[in-house]
């Protein structure tokens, strides 16, 4: 059993975002019902199957999949591990072996990533955020540096570097 000294979990359901899941879904539904009791006058509507399908797919699909999407992080004795479910089917290691340096970072997620979730960014860089501006962002030994959205990024940070300097690296 490994000693986890760092955990956060991320959910975009936590998040402002959900409520344009929501309100999609209340759109769809709103059209089904409409649908429904208004009848099928005119020939621009939508045929019937087709409101159900709106209503299953962005009613249902949508909120259920969004509720499910979470960033989890944590920092063991060995290294940092990180899940963004459902996107990676088993978690992710960076052994601090290959790490060359660590660093809290605020940053844009537009401009230097085009957004949150999994991102790539100019220079070898990739993004694993959910919302926020802020994180930790590892260099690693290949030359790729990875961000690691937080909500506490100087906890993450301070595990992080307790962690390498108990296993003789430093993390300037």
């Amino acid at each position: 059993s490994r000693e986890v000294l760092f955990r956060e979990e991320q959910r975009l359901a936590d998040t402002g975002w959900i409520f344009l899941v929501y309100a999609g879904a209340l759109a769809a539904w709103g059209s089904l019902a409409a649908r429904v009791l208004l009848g099928g006058a005119g020939k621009a509507r939508q045929p019937l199957w087709l409101a159900w399908l709106l209503a299953l797919v962005y009613g249902v699909l949508f909120p259920v999949f969004f509720r499910g999407v979470r960033l989890t992080v944590e920092v063991d004795g060995d290294g940092v591990v990180y899940r963004y479910f459902p996107f990676h089917r088993r978690p992710h290691r960076i052994p601090f072996s290959r790490v060359i340096s660590v660093r809290s970072v605020t940053y844009h997620p537009i401009q230097d990533f085009g957004g949150w979730g999994i991102r790539f960014g100019l220079g070898r860089r990739k993004a694993y955020t959910v919302s926020g501006r802020e994180g930790v962002e590892l260099e690693l030994q290949d030359g790729w540096r990875v961000l690691l959205g937080s909500r506490r990024p100087g906890q993450l940070l301070s595990a992080l570097e307790a962690a390498m300097e108990e296993k003789g690296i430093s993390a300037p």
